[in-house]
């Protein structure tokens, strides 16, 4: 009996020593997965932060926390060939073909009042390159066939080719009453010249749009003869969030 117990007690011993090993062991390993999760009233704590860690999808994108400028960025346009030189061509085509006379070619006289207001009624013809079309509310024809050039839009149109503030020109055809220009239609526009090989460049140095041509006589005269290269020069002005052209002169080009 005793030879028995003394084999049994160190089994006994045994078994009692590897169960205590196995709960600790379970027990430390469940405090070790404890301590990695977090605690469901830690959410939304306060945690230092790292300065070198890369900030959470929470952090991105919030306006507050980016330094981005709410004015929009205003500029002179980028592509002038689809925004500045259909403008060109109009302008180009109605000063040549109904407002130049002989002495602003041959004697550099400068555009007056009688020759803008000659561009105003020029807005009547309508062409390919029509000037009408960027400035619609300069004219409209009532049901008597009539020309009404209201004057408010008239000036805007003054005030952006020619850079001439309130303008007006006393003519006859002036109605006080709807403060506009009442002009029978039915009449013939008269021109001297003509072009021919235009070529418009853009100069973003100076914001300027130039004009190139050969000058020749219009073909409602005979002769067609022709005067040699001249140049348009127009400068692209920004006001009140709208661009347009400006004219500047016109000279002749050497060579």
């Amino acid at each position: 009996m005793k030879k028995c117990f003394r084999i049994l007690f160190p089994l006994f011993l045994l078994i009692l020593l590897s169960a205590g090993v196995f709960c600790a062991c379970a027990q430390t390993e469940k405090s070790g997965a404890d301590s990695s999760s977090p605690h469901p009233s830690s959410k939304g704590a306060s945690l230092p932060k790292d300065s070198s860690a890369s900030p959470s999808s929470e952090d991105v994108g919030r306006p507050e926390d980016l330094n981005v400028s709410s004015s929009p960025v205003q500029s002179l346009p980028l592509d002038p060939e689809d925004s500045l030189f259909p403008e060109a061509r109009a302008l180009t085509d109605h000063l040549v073909h109904l407002v130049f006379t002989r002495e602003h070619i041959e004697n550099a006289q400068p555009l007056e009042d009688r020759d803008i207001f000659r561009l105003l009624l020029s807005l009547l013809v309508q062409s390919e390159n029509s000037l009408s079309a960027f400035y619609p509310d300069c004219v409209s024809v009532d049901e008597d066939g009539v020309a009404v050039f209201p004057l408010e839009s008239v000036q805007q149109l003054v005030d952006d080719v020619f850079g001439q503030s309130g303008w007006f020109y006393a003519d006859s055809t002036f109605d006080p009453q709807q403060n506009a220009y009442l002009v029978p239609t039915g009449f013939g526009l008269g021109s001297v010249y003509s072009y021919e090989d235009l070529h418009l460049a853009w100069s973003g140095e100076d914001s300027t749009v130039t004009a190139d041509f050969s000058l020749i006589d219009t073909p409602d005269f005979p002769g067609e003869q022709r005067y040699g290269s001249y140049r348009i020069t127009y400068r692209a002005v920004t006001e009140d969030g709208r661009t347009f052209l400006r004219y500047q002169g016109v000279q002749k080009v050497e060579g």
